[in-house]
């Protein structure tokens, strides 16, 4: 009888300590909520912590976890700071062609971090892809850079105005076209495009006086004439490309095949020429 007894003790006494161990289980989850407090992106250990916590208990305490709301508001919380700050991340990589390879690589490794349903809630994936693209290309600017130039005579400005406009077998002289100023001279050898009706400057150097006019033409091949005022020489060249003529002229800037351009009416070209030659041989 006494032993049957002990026997009964003891198991009362396990049974006890087992729901001891169990309700502190219960409060270690607890404690884990309640020490996550303000959520932000260095929440996520936290947060991971007492999700953990609280996946390792039994299902007859899970429900006793009085503060486990908090930890699915929190979970919800991270979810959207992380999606945002990718966001963020894609935001400053901009739209133009020069994009920050750095911004691009960090945006991407940010993206791939989330899971399916984080990344399908991103606003401007289209931005990081589009930026991904631009940086594929400056890899390969090479193959956009026209190299087959043919040589076409010209003695004056307004011989190779004439001549360009007989190249592009363009009539519309309000068509529009691209001046790429080289930026290698020094300040002495700076034009003041300002008095021509442009505000920008053009840096030329007496030893590379190059001027380049770019426009895409009515097949849709990008065509450009370098004129070299001080030898009366030009050459024109062609390349065929489904970008337009914007993305084409920011490639250009992108790869450092050119260093700046200003768009102009074929109107304006024999004054910019002019003002060209007349800086190039002073």
């Amino acid at each position: 009888m006494k032993r049957a007894i002990v026997c009964i003790c003891l198991a009362v006494l396990l049974i006890s300590l087992l729901s001891a161990c169990g309700m502190g289980a219960v409060k270690e989850t607890e404690a884990a909520i309640d020490a996550i407090g303000t959520v932000s992106l260095d929440s996520a250990e936290a947060i991971a912590n007492a999700r953990a916590l609280y996946d390792a208990l039994k299902e007859n305490k899970k429900e006793k976890v009085v503060n486990y709301k908090l930890l699915e508001i929190a979970e919800g919380s991270l979810r959207d700071l992380q999606i945002q700050h990718v966001e963020s991340l894609i935001e400053v990589i901009g739209t133009d062609m020069a994009v920050d390879q750095k911004a691009v690589k960090a945006a991407r490794k940010a993206f791939d971090a989330l899971d399916a349903d984080m990344q399908s809630q991103v606003q401007n994936l289209d931005t990081l892809l589009e930026a991904e693209k631009k940086v594929e290309m400056l890899k390969h600017i090479s193959d956009y850079a026209i190299s087959n130039y043919q040589r076409i005579g010209t003695r004056r400005a307004k011989v190779f105005n004439e001549s360009a406009l007989g190249w592009y077998g363009l009539e519309d002289k309000c068509a529009t076209a691209y001046i790429c100023f080289t930026l290698q001279g020094d300040e002495e050898h700076t034009i003041d495009i300002n008095k021509i009706g442009f505000d920008v400057y053009a840096c030329v150097n007496k030893s590379y006086d190059r001027f380049d006019i770019y426009d895409k033409t009515k097949d849709g091949k990008v065509m450009c004439i370098q004129y070299w005022p001080s030898k009366d020489r030009a050459q024109v060249g062609t390349i065929e490309t489904e970008l337009s003529m914007q993305e084409y002229m920011d490639l250009l800037v992108a790869g450092g095949v050119v260093s700046s351009y200003k768009k102009i009416s074929f109107e304006s070209i024999t004054r910019v020429l002019n003002a060209f030659n007349y800086a190039v041989r002073r």
